[in-house]
Protein backbone atom coordinates (compact mmCIF):
# COMPACT_ATOMS: atom_id res chain seq x y z
CA UNK A 1 0.00 0.00 0.00
CA UNK A 2 2.94 2.33 0.56
CA UNK A 3 3.84 2.43 -3.16
CA UNK A 4 0.69 4.39 -3.97
CA UNK A 5 1.98 7.30 -1.94
CA UNK A 6 4.82 7.70 -4.46
CA UNK A 7 2.44 8.23 -7.37
CA UNK A 8 1.03 11.68 -8.07
CA UNK A 9 -2.37 11.68 -6.40
CA UNK A 10 -1.81 8.11 -5.17
CA UNK A 11 -3.83 6.96 -2.17
CA UNK A 12 -3.78 3.98 0.12
CA UNK A 13 -6.78 1.67 -0.06
CA UNK A 14 -7.79 2.56 3.49
CA UNK A 15 -7.79 6.25 2.58
CA UNK A 16 -9.48 6.04 -0.83
CA UNK A 17 -12.18 3.54 0.15
CA UNK A 18 -12.59 4.88 3.70
CA UNK A 19 -11.86 1.50 5.27
CA UNK A 20 -12.00 1.58 9.08
CA UNK A 21 -8.98 0.65 11.17
CA UNK A 22 -9.19 -1.89 12.62
CA UNK A 23 -11.25 -3.69 10.00
CA UNK A 24 -13.54 -6.36 11.42
CA UNK A 25 -15.28 -9.34 9.83
CA UNK A 26 -18.48 -7.34 9.32
CA UNK A 27 -17.00 -3.91 8.48
CA UNK A 28 -18.11 -1.78 5.56
CA UNK A 29 -16.44 1.28 4.07
CA UNK A 30 -17.64 4.66 5.29
CA UNK A 31 -19.02 5.74 1.90
CA UNK A 32 -22.44 7.37 1.74
CA UNK A 33 -24.64 5.91 -1.01
CA UNK A 34 -25.27 9.36 -2.52
CA UNK A 35 -21.70 10.74 -2.19
CA UNK A 36 -19.36 11.75 -5.00
CA UNK A 37 -17.11 8.81 -4.13
CA UNK A 38 -20.04 6.38 -4.47
CA UNK A 39 -20.81 7.84 -7.90
CA UNK A 40 -17.17 7.55 -8.91
CA UNK A 41 -17.20 3.89 -7.84
CA UNK A 42 -20.40 3.25 -9.81
CA UNK A 43 -18.64 4.50 -12.93
CA UNK A 44 -15.38 2.66 -12.20
CA UNK A 45 -14.62 -0.38 -14.34
CA UNK A 46 -11.21 -1.41 -12.95
CA UNK A 47 -9.57 -1.14 -9.52
CA UNK A 48 -5.87 -1.94 -9.14
CA UNK A 49 -4.86 -2.86 -5.58
CA UNK A 50 -1.08 -3.00 -5.22
CA UNK A 51 0.66 -4.86 -2.38
CA UNK A 52 -2.52 -6.84 -1.76
CA UNK A 53 -0.85 -9.75 0.08
CA UNK A 54 -0.01 -7.51 3.03
CA UNK A 55 -3.64 -6.46 3.58
CA UNK A 56 -5.91 -8.34 5.98
CA UNK A 57 -8.64 -10.39 4.30
CA UNK A 58 -11.26 -8.29 6.10
CA UNK A 59 -10.23 -5.24 4.05
CA UNK A 60 -11.07 -7.05 0.79
CA UNK A 61 -14.33 -8.37 2.22
CA UNK A 62 -15.17 -4.87 3.51
CA UNK A 63 -14.71 -3.39 0.02
CA UNK A 64 -16.70 -6.28 -1.49
CA UNK A 65 -19.68 -5.61 0.82
CA UNK A 66 -19.50 -1.87 0.15
CA UNK A 67 -19.32 -2.19 -3.65
CA UNK A 68 -22.23 -4.65 -3.64
CA UNK A 69 -24.24 -2.11 -1.63
CA UNK A 70 -23.27 0.82 -3.87
CA UNK A 71 -24.08 -1.12 -7.04
CA UNK A 72 -27.46 -2.29 -5.70
CA UNK A 73 -30.59 -0.42 -6.67
CA UNK A 74 -33.91 -0.22 -4.80
CA UNK A 75 -35.26 -2.76 -7.30
CA UNK A 76 -32.34 -5.18 -7.43
CA UNK A 77 -29.70 -6.29 -4.95
CA UNK A 78 -26.20 -6.76 -6.40
CA UNK A 79 -24.65 -10.08 -5.38
CA UNK A 80 -21.73 -10.02 -7.82
CA UNK A 81 -18.26 -10.02 -6.26
CA UNK A 82 -16.98 -6.45 -5.83
CA UNK A 83 -20.22 -5.17 -7.28
CA UNK A 84 -19.21 -6.40 -10.73
CA UNK A 85 -15.98 -4.37 -10.79
CA UNK A 86 -12.77 -5.95 -12.04
CA UNK A 87 -10.21 -5.78 -9.23
CA UNK A 88 -6.57 -6.56 -10.04
CA UNK A 89 -4.48 -7.52 -7.03
CA UNK A 90 -0.75 -6.92 -7.29
CA UNK A 91 1.93 -8.10 -4.94
CA UNK A 92 4.21 -10.95 -4.00
CA UNK A 93 3.03 -13.56 -1.49
CA UNK A 94 6.66 -14.44 -0.82
CA UNK A 95 7.16 -11.06 0.82
CA UNK A 96 5.26 -9.36 3.66
CA UNK A 97 2.04 -10.92 4.93
CA UNK A 98 -0.53 -9.09 7.07
CA UNK A 99 0.72 -7.99 10.48
CA UNK A 100 -1.29 -9.60 13.28
CA UNK A 101 -0.25 -8.25 16.69
CA UNK A 102 0.65 -11.14 19.00
CA UNK A 103 -0.53 -13.53 16.25
CA UNK A 104 1.02 -16.90 15.61
CA UNK A 105 1.55 -18.55 12.21
CA UNK A 106 -2.06 -19.80 12.13
CA UNK A 107 -3.44 -16.30 12.79
CA UNK A 108 -1.27 -14.74 10.10
CA UNK A 109 -2.08 -17.35 7.43
CA UNK A 110 -5.80 -17.09 8.15
CA UNK A 111 -5.66 -13.29 7.83
CA UNK A 112 -4.47 -13.43 4.20
CA UNK A 113 -6.71 -13.07 1.17
CA UNK A 114 -6.12 -16.76 0.42
CA UNK A 115 -8.22 -17.55 3.53
CA UNK A 116 -11.12 -15.41 2.28
CA UNK A 117 -14.14 -16.44 0.23
CA UNK A 118 -12.82 -13.98 -2.37
CA UNK A 119 -9.80 -16.21 -3.09
CA UNK A 120 -11.90 -18.88 -4.81
CA UNK A 121 -13.23 -16.24 -7.21
CA UNK A 122 -9.78 -14.94 -8.23
CA UNK A 123 -8.22 -15.58 -11.62
CA UNK A 124 -4.44 -15.78 -11.66
CA UNK A 125 -2.06 -14.44 -14.28
CA UNK A 126 1.25 -16.23 -14.78
CA UNK A 127 4.06 -14.29 -13.11
CA UNK A 128 6.00 -13.85 -16.36
CA UNK A 129 2.93 -12.30 -18.03
CA UNK A 130 2.53 -9.72 -15.27
CA UNK A 131 6.22 -8.81 -15.21
CA UNK A 132 6.33 -8.39 -18.97
CA UNK A 133 3.14 -6.31 -19.14
CA UNK A 134 3.57 -4.09 -16.12
CA UNK A 135 7.29 -3.80 -15.46
CA UNK A 136 8.75 -4.07 -18.96
CA UNK A 137 5.69 -2.73 -20.82
CA UNK A 138 5.98 -5.19 -23.72
CA UNK A 139 2.24 -5.12 -24.32
CA UNK A 140 0.20 -2.08 -25.19
CA UNK A 141 -2.74 -1.00 -23.04
CA UNK A 142 -5.11 -2.37 -25.70
CA UNK A 143 -3.41 -5.79 -25.66
CA UNK A 144 -3.54 -5.87 -21.86
CA UNK A 145 -7.25 -4.97 -22.00
CA UNK A 146 -7.86 -7.91 -24.34
CA UNK A 147 -6.09 -10.23 -21.88
CA UNK A 148 -8.17 -8.89 -18.98
CA UNK A 149 -11.36 -9.28 -21.00
CA UNK A 150 -10.57 -12.89 -21.87
CA UNK A 151 -9.91 -13.76 -18.23
CA UNK A 152 -12.55 -11.62 -16.51
CA UNK A 153 -15.40 -12.28 -18.96
CA UNK A 154 -17.00 -9.41 -20.87
CA UNK A 155 -17.23 -7.04 -17.88
CA UNK A 156 -14.76 -4.55 -19.36
CA UNK A 157 -16.06 -2.56 -22.29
Amino acid sequence: MGNLQLLPGGRTTHSKFKIHVPTLDNSTCKIDHDSDLAELLRQTKLIIWDEAPMAHKYTFECLDRTLKDIMSTPDKKCDTIFGGKVVVFGGDFRQILPVIPRGDRYDIVHATISASYIWDLCVFFPYHLMTSTIHINLLTLQEFSVILQSVCCPIIS
